[in-house]
């Protein structure tokens, strides 16, 4: 825009520019600070649900390396332990 007494053009002031989008980005960084979704709670199905899948792991692993009727039992009683303990642990 040209001053009419002196033939100049005005320039605007970067400051004052910054300042106006000053509360837009301060909104926009409050938006994406928001907390996200939680973890769903530990349950006693998902103890279950993992200890039975250890147990038949263990069981399978203790039968393939030892061949004896007893490791199964052992291996299914371990594998379950593991399973439920490592997920209420986690």
């Amino acid at each position: 825009m040209a001053m009419p007494s002196m033939g100049l053009f005005s320039i605007e002031d970067p400051s004052k520019k910054a300042m106006h989008g000053l509360g837009q980005a301060a909104d926009t960084y409050a938006a994406m600070d928001k907390k996200g979704p939680e973890a769903p709670k530990k349950t006693v199905g998902g103890g279950l649900m993992s200890a039975a899948g250890m147990g038949v792991a263990g069981a399978k692993a203790a039968t393939l390396i030892s061949k004896s009727a007893v490791a199964g039992p052992w291996g299914l009683a371990i594998g379950a332990g593991v399973g439920a303990l490592a997920y209420f642990l986690s």
